[in-house]
């Protein structure tokens, strides 16, 4: 299993007064992320398991993680992890609008009901013409809505997932976007505005667009989706 993520509570940056339970449960102050780097079936997906532990309870560290079993079958595909250090930094999400042109019959019928009626549709029509773009350039809604890059919370984006990913976990409780991985980390509107000694990379080279050099997914984008009542039930994992 390849190492993934190593979160501590304390790494999640102030602004958020208490934590949901989903991120750390009760007890725990550390989330560890592991998977294996190989494409499984026929779903672009890695196995992904999740560890919550307690900091102070661990025992003897290891040195280095042990060699990984690597094949591939000729996909376009790569779950190694390069190395990175954690810069996390807290923003502002908005929920996901419909796909459907406001000017097609059916978009009453495809809205996503999340944002109130008037608001979804105004944003619809703005990505669809293009308007208004004045300092926003080329980008749309979901542009500006959704971070790219790794998240741990936010919305998941609607890119036209099929089948839709499950709102509900196999108890009924709701499920929530516990991590987001997509290639990119360096798009668009989200370009970051670091500390001016903190080299963030080129946007226009492609490698330093992803630190992670992780390739996820069909199209780059990998979603592990928890319980919200209890994140140790079964992970639901989505690639697009």
């Amino acid at each position: 299993m390849a190492s993934v993520l190593q979160l501590y509570r304390h790494d999640v940056p102030r602004g958020i007064a208490s934590l949901p339970k989903w991120m750390f449960p009760d007890g725990t102050d550390m989330l560890q992320v592991l998977w294996c780097p190989n494409p499984h079936a026929d779903d672009y997906e890695p196995r992904v398991r999740l560890y919550w532990r307690t900091e102070s309870e661990l025992g003897t560290v290891m040195d280095a993680n042990p060699a990984l079993n690597l094949f591939t079958r000729g996909e376009d595909v790569d779950f190694t992890p390069r190395a990175c250090i954690l810069h996390p930094e807290l923003v502002q999400e908005y929920p996901p609008i419909t796909l459907t042109d406001p000017d097609e019959d059916d978009f009453r019928d495809g809205r996503l009901r999340i944002l109130p009626a008037g608001l979804e549709e105004d944003c619809a029509r703005w990505t669809a013409t293009g308007e208004p773009r004045n300092d926003f350039d080329q980008h749309d809604y979901a542009d500006h809505a959704g971070t790219p890059g790794w998240k741990m919370g936010g919305w998941l984006p609607n890119v036209g997932f099929w089948p839709p990913p499950a709102e509900r976990c196999s108890c009924g409780a709701p499920t929530v976007l516990l991590l987001g991985a997509t290639s990119e980390a360096l798009n668009g509107p989200w370009l970051p505005n670091g500390d001016p000694g903190f080299r963030w990379g080129d946007p226009e080279d492609w490698d330093d667009n992803r630190p992670t050099g992780v390739w996820g997914g069909r199209g780059g984008q990998l979603w592990l989706l928890v319980c919200a009542d209890d994140p140790t039930h079964p992970i639901l994992t989505y690639a697009e």
